[in-house]
């Protein structure tokens, strides 16, 4: 049993240094960050837009920590440190307009309403 909860832990603290990683150190999803954050040509978040490509890819890894919080692969308390920028992300006008669009051509995203209602619930 001990084995198990420890390499549980281990599992989930690569999924949180992974997350780490990704909002930190890849740029395209970094750029999404920075244009949510300081409204700067967040309107380029649309299909056609100057940051479609990155929009993308941020709202697609954004569902598959979704899928990991769902699934108990990762804890409230793993995302904790991510919650502002994910809360900022899932929030915005424009990025909703986006994910809503995705979601009707057909685009499978499935675990960022459930990430968003589980960052929503335990900001505070």
């Amino acid at each position: 049993l001990y084995l198990f909860r420890q390499s549980n832990r281990e599992k989930r603290n690569q999924y949180v240094s992974d997350i780490l990683n990704r909002f930190y150190n890849d740029t395209e999803i970094r750029t999404i960050i920075y244009a949510v954050d300081s409204g700067r040509n967040v309107n380029e978040i649309k299909f056609g837009g100057q940051y479609e490509q990155q929009a993308d890819k941020t709202i697609k890894y954004l569902d598959y920590v979704g899928h990991l919080l769902k699934e108990g692969n990762l804890k409230q308390n793993d995302i904790k440190p991510f919650r502002y920028e994910i809360g900022r992300i899932l929030k915005n006008g424009t990025v909703e307009k986006y994910i809503n669009w995705l979601i009707q051509i057909g685009v499978s995203l499935e675990n960022l309403d459930y990430l968003k209602k589980t960052t929503e619930k335990h900001s505070h």
